[in-house]
């Protein structure tokens, strides 16, 4: 009776203090801080890729990215949640009061934790959809070079790991096929002889 009414008292305060430690436990915080930020402003290559400085932190369970110095004034704030321990999935958006611009994002955590990239999408002032890279760095700890060394190393994970899809080749002119197909360089439609 009374016994199995104090364990089970003990058993639900037990669980009580590991709630309460685990709401006011941070959340992601080896991803908050201060971060740097590059990417691709715009379609045409005279705008290039904007250096900008953003602020990383826990909301509402999930991870916010706040831009903060950005030179172009291209503020956003972007919530995404933390996939797979690697993969930041999201949405991003405009903070100016009159934009309405926004899109996904994907970016993916290096295993060091101090550099992140992916992708991100957007539209143009001319409503093209731009799919552009996204490449942050951690500044805790870093000199102003090795966080330029991060980004850069991003840059090259993202081109040296993404596969882009090559146009489909036009099509030959019909005379061209048969012959080819005729001198042995191919299969007929009908089979070989």
């Amino acid at each position: 009776g009374s016994r199995v009414s104090e364990n089970l008292k003990a058993a639900v305060r037990g669980s009580c203090g590991v709630i309460s430690r685990a709401i006011r436990r941070p959340q992601f915080w080896q991803l908050a801080g201060e971060w740097a930020s590059c990417y691709r402003f715009a379609y045409d290559d005279e705008e290039g890729m904007l250096d900008e400085e953003v602020v990383i932190r826990p909301a509402c369970g999930k991870v916010c990215i706040e831009s903060k110095s950005n030179k172009k004034g291209d503020n956003y704030i972007a919530y995404g949640k933390l996939v797979m321990g690697k993969h930041l999935t999201g949405e991003w958006e405009s903070v100016r009061p009159t934009a309405s611009s926004g899109g996904p994002f994907m970016l993916t955590l290096h295993p060091l934790g101090n550099l992140m990239y992916g992708y991100f999408i957007a539209p143009d002032d001319d409503f093209r959809i731009l799919h552009a890279t996204w490449v942050l760095a951690k500044k805790a700890g870093a000199t102003d070079d090795e966080v330029k060394r991060l980004l850069l190393k991003g840059e090259r994970i993202l081109r040296e790991t993404s596969k882009f899809a090559q146009p489909p080749a036009a099509p030959a002119a019909p005379g061209v096929i048969a012959e080819t197909r005729s001198n042995g360089g191919g299969d007929s439609a009908a089979g070989s002889n």
